[in-house]
């Protein structure tokens, strides 16, 4: 067996079936979601105000959530529909000296075979552990597929995955299969829209994790180095690089779970000065425009601090807040999605899992996304509540100078932590392209690693600003890979279950929500594009 075929996300020996553990899966995946979207949320709910920006997240959290269900029940379908397809191929590999058309067809299947089954580590269009799953609904119970081919007659596949296609072309090679097949979008989209989809969706994955991790880059680079070190932009980025290539050297879900839940952890000494300094607003001890990021403090220290006697200088009168703006739906758009969006690193953390039954994974998301939704509309009501229409587009931006240091080093700590998360996806295909025979050799996986981390410090060098980032990653990656691509790979594959009466309202739900996601993607993009745009 080669040892470069050996799977990005090791698992420990030994471990249960869900070795990466409910816990373990849960923070990862909050902490995909909990980054730099935080920041930029108070600013966006106050374009559309409170209640269009509570009823827009809980939208966007629901169809988010949905969205990574659809998906994976996509990907258990087409596992049954392989799983089948391997009896068949092995069946008609059998030699059959009556029926010489039983030759030809399994002279015919045996190179797609060797690509599908040469390797147990490498999965071919499914993970091995998902070959014997049963075909599961998001909203019902599992129920087992018909043994006798149901689940093939319901699955409309693109020819490009069949295993008896017509030409040798629409057949991947073995190599091809290891890089882009392995990774949970690129089997469902070579299934339903065959190579050229899978390209497009694997690109908009790469683009949307590559986005968030640059913008993580900036912040790091811009809000802390530069501004507290003084170092030259290009020195704060070469340094991250550095820094960065060590912590991508964890190849373990369950141990960089560890630097999720230590971000977490630093994630709610930002928030407690969010709502300390918000509440202090609150009471009557506005913030000079000479305090913000800087100056002597006219609010209150926290309790952490030393105590700095003043009086508070009258409040001047609140300003309105508003309830409803849909004109400025554009501009909340791009950093709602941007804050919700946990597709990219959903279906890692799936596979991590090992599952028999995704009902388990279906709790982590359900988890994950009412934590974050609650958490979301709470904080960026209340700060929008207590700085009012000028808040700044990155919230951090309006604390007290000690409280904006302390924040922004936080701050950095916890996306140093989590870049290695966000980056995941993308070493995961990257290594499958590159580590391949007559190419890289597999333990030079760290230069691969390192050269993609420069790759992305070289992105956040070219564009400095992280709110641009944000909006149009929001806008235009997550939109595409969060909800365009995953309504489309259910509207193409429309899995079944039996029976069917049983399920049917499930089904229509399903499909209207798949629709939704559509428009909403293409919309959302369009509109968050056009409001990004400086005019």
């Amino acid at each position: 067996m080669s040892t470069f075929r050996r799977p990005l996300l090791e698992q420990d020996n030994g471990a249960s079936s869900t070795s990466a553990g409910f816990v373990s899966s849960f923070f990862n995946l909050l902490k995909s979601m909990i980054g730099t979207g935080l920041l930029t949320l108070p600013w966006a709910t106050a374009q559309v105000g409170i209640v269009l920006s509570a009823v827009g997240l809980l939208f966007l959290a629901w169809l988010s959530q949905l969205a990574i269900r659809l998906t994976v029940l996509c990907d258990v379908a087409i596992s049954t529909e392989a799983r089948e397809r391997n009896a068949l191929i092995e069946s008609m590999c059998t030699p059959c000296p009556e029926a010489e058309v039983s030759s030809a067809l399994s002279a015919e299947a045996s190179p797609m075979h060797a690509a599908l089954a040469d390797d147990v580590d490498r999965p071919a269009l499914a993970p091995s552990h998902l070959r014997e799953a049963p075909l599961v609904d998001v909203t019902s119970a599992p129920v087992d597929v018909e043994k006798t081919g149901h689940a093939r007659h319901h699955l409309h596949l693109h020819p490009s995955a069949s295993v008896l296609s017509n030409t040798a072309s629409e057949k991947p090679s073995a190599s091809q299969a290891g890089s882009l097949d392995s990774h949970g979008h690129g089997r469902i989209a070579l299934a339903t829209y065959g190579r050229s989809g899978q390209l497009i969706t694997v690109a908009s994955l790469l683009v949307a994790q590559l986005g968030v991790s640059a913008s993580y880059v900036d912040f790091i680079a811009n809000k802390a180095l530069k501004k507290h070190t003084g170092l030259p932009l290009g020195a704060c980025y070469l340094l991250l690089w550095g820094l960065l290539s060590v912590t991508s050297a964890l190849r373990n879900l369950k141990a960089v779970s560890f630097l999720s839940l230590a971000a977490l952890l630093v994630y709610c000494y930002v928030i407690c000065l969010l709502v300390y300094t918000g509440t202090r607003l609150l009471e009557g001890f506005p913030l000079a425009s000479s305090d913000i990021g800087g100056g002597s403090l006219t609010l209150p220290p926290p309790p952490f601090y030393p105590s700095m006697p003043q009086s508070p200088p009258a409040a001047p009168p609140p300003s309105p807040l508003h309830l409803a703006v849909p004109a400025k739906l554009g501009d909340w758009f791009g950093p709602s999605v941007f804050a919700f969006e946990g597709m990219g690193t959903a279906l890692s953390i799936y596979e991590a899992m090992e599952l028999q039954d995704p009902r388990p994974f279906f709790n982590v998301v359900s988890s994950a996304y009412v934590v974050t939704f609650f958490l979301y509309v709470g904080l960026a009501s209340f700060v929008y509540s207590a700085w009012g229409d000028g808040i700044a587009k990155v919230v951090i931006d309006d604390l007290p100078k000690m409280s904006s240091l302390t924040s922004e080093i936080a701050l950095s700590v916890i996306l140093a932590l989590s870049f290695v998360l966000q980056m995941t996806p993308v070493f995961h295909v990257v290594e499958r392209v590159v580590h391949q025979p007559r190419m890289l050799p597999h333990w030079a996986w760290p230069i691969t690693r390192s050269s993609v981390v420069a790759f992305v410090a070289l992105v956040g060098y070219t564009v400095p600003d992280m709110e641009t980032m944000v909006n149009l990653t929001g806008s235009v990656a997550f939109s595409a890979i969060g909800f365009v691509l995953p309504g489309l790979f259910y509207l193409k594959l429309r899995p079944e279950s039996k029976p069917p009466s049983r399920n049917r309202m499930s089904t229509l739900v399903n499909v209207a929500a798949s629709w939704a996601m559509v428009v909403t993607g293409i919309v959302g993009a369009v509109w968050g594009v056009i409001s990004a745009v400086p005019r």
